[in-house]
């Protein structure tokens, strides 16, 4: 039997609304997580990802939670 865990690498977030980052997340088998930070930016629109946790393009762990902003 072969325990391997299987790792994923998914695109950026930061500048998509929480619907479109869910996809791309479901897409790669991420999860969003539940715990939203919500916070003014006056560079960002409103509505839109200005953070994210891990950063995109790295290596993770399949159904690992992304926390975003």
């Amino acid at each position: 039997m072969d325990f391997a865990i299987e790792n994923t690498i998914y695109q950026a977030e930061v500048g998509m609304t929480l619907e479109e980052a869910e996809v791309i997340l479901t897409e790669a088998r991420l999860k969003l997580d539940a715990d939203i930070e919500y916070e003014d930016n006056a560079e960002v629109e409103e509505g839109l990802i200005i953070a994210q946790k891990p950063e995109a393009e790295q290596m993770v762990k399949k159904n690992r939670k992304i926390s975003v902003k």
